[in-house]
């Protein structure tokens, strides 16, 4: 059994959009939040894999329609 997520997804995204927005590091948005800014780096490493994984399977999708 896994264990539950401690942060809800709509905070986790939330907290990614404003880094990489540049409102702040991961340790300073990680000190809102109170956790570590290990753990908001990771957030955005997973979710920055996400965003590359989707967009080579839309540019996959292009192109096999292109043929």
């Amino acid at each position: 059994m896994g264990r539950k997520n401690k942060y809800l997804k709509e905070l986790k995204l939330s907290i990614v959009k404003r880094y990489l927005e540049g409102e702040g590091s991961t340790i300073s948005l990680a000190k809102e939040i109170n956790t570590s800014g290990n753990i908001v780096g990771n957030w955005v490493k997973n979710i920055m894999h996400l965003v590359k994984v989707h967009l080579i399977f839309l540019i996959q999708m292009h192109l096999i329609q292109r043929i």
